[in-house]
């Protein structure tokens, strides 16, 4: 199985500037600094042993990482410094093609190479020891079966069943982005979930092509506090493989199996009544009408394993079960055939034991 967990996005603060090569990071055209003779400015020493006011720097990378932002708030007469570096790993370094994300270990290591990489091709020198996450997008990616599409119902489902308290908010932006995407958020857009089509988003943002069908299920968390909350730390190196699985294998089981488990007990308890008033109403043809009936929506159901299951539960002749199941899988949609199975699939392949 091609499964693919970790850390994609990050953005990262409590970072300190602690020396720069003026000239070098002058020179340079992804490069802008500027100087301030107000004492409420940011202290740096060059390399040379001199010291500086600076108001702002910004990089513009877009090779080893994002961005990188030096820059402060103005708070009652006073200046809060704060400092930014916006890291991917879909840069064009080479070390990835966006499939898969980084181990923690990996993620270090990209780090400190990025701290390599500001000193001697910007002439600016980091402290990362103390680094914390501010936003963090850790994910699980898996090679499918069938097409993202496939699974629609399945989403359906959990859109509908979700905790609306934690994701008041659902947006589907398959035409926007261009490849399917279902996003559940809180509102301030702190804790979000998404799941999408890999493939197809590989294809669309990079042009990288797979033949696989892949799926990826991500959390984007952007807070300190919510981070630590959900992985343990906010800090780079206090982070682990492990903190990471657990949250992501936990909050999956939460977010999206619950909600679908909830949605077949109620649709199944829909399923039974309906069954047995018509079952009360007509002597004859009530299994044609029910399926009927499921197929036309009158209850939403996921499967047409669903129907069956009631009849055969609310039905002394076994001999007619057979013709039963052939005359269902007869009248209902392909939508609704197999969708059980794929959810055992979802399962096996995002719930990390």
């Amino acid at each position: 199985m091609n499964r693919y967990i970790g850390i994609d996005k990050t953005e990262l603060r409590n970072i300190e500037v602690s020396k720069i090569d003026v000239d070098r990071l002058i020179q340079s055209e992804k490069a802008q600094i500027s100087f301030t003779e107000s004492e409420l400015g940011y202290l740096v020493q060059d390399t040379e042993g001199n010291r500086h006011r600076v108001d702002s720097i910004v990089i513009n990378d877009e090779y080893m990482f994002n961005s990188f932002r030096l820059g402060y708030k103005k708070r009652k007469g006073d200046r809060d410094y704060y400092t930014i570096l916006d890291v991917t790993i879909a840069t064009k370094e080479g070390e990835s093609d966006n499939l898969r994300p980084l181990n923690i270990s990996e993620y270090r290591n990209k780090i400190n190479n990025i701290k390599s990489y500001m000193r001697d091709i910007y002439g600016v020198y980091l402290d990362i020891s103390e680094a914390r996450f501010n936003t963090i997008e850790v994910n699980i990616t898996n090679e499918m079966i069938h097409k993202f599409h496939d699974y629609r119902m399945i989403f359906e489902a959990v859109r509908q069943k979700r905790n609306h308290k934690k994701y008041p908010v659902f947006g589907l932006k398959e035409k926007k982005l261009q490849y399917e995407t279902y996003i559940f958020s809180n509102k301030s857009l702190t804790n979000e979930l998404k799941l999408y089509n890999k493939t197809e988003q590989l294809a669309y943002c990079f042009s990288i092509y797979k033949k696989e069908n892949y799926m990826r299920m991500e959390y984007r968390l952007n807070s300190y506090e919510l981070i630590a909350n959900r992985l343990g730390t906010d800090k780079v190196k206090d982070l682990t493989d492990e903190a990471i699985r657990d949250f992501l294998s936990k909050s999956i089981q939460e977010d999206i199996f619950k909600p679908v488990e909830a949605y077949i007990n109620d649709t199944n308890k829909q399923l039974d009544k309906m069954y047995k008033n018509l079952k009360k109403k007509y002597k004859r043809g009530h299994a044609r009408l029910f399926a009927n009936y499921c197929n036309g929506k009158e209850v939403p159901i996921l499967d047409a394993e669903q129907i069956y299951n009631i009849i055969k539960k609310n039905t002394t002749k076994t001999n007619h079960l057979a013709e039963n199941k052939r005359l269902i899988y007869s009248v209902v949609s392909d939508c609704l055939v197999g969708n059980l199975d794929k959810l055992t699939e979802l399962k096996n392949k995002f719930i990390l034991v």
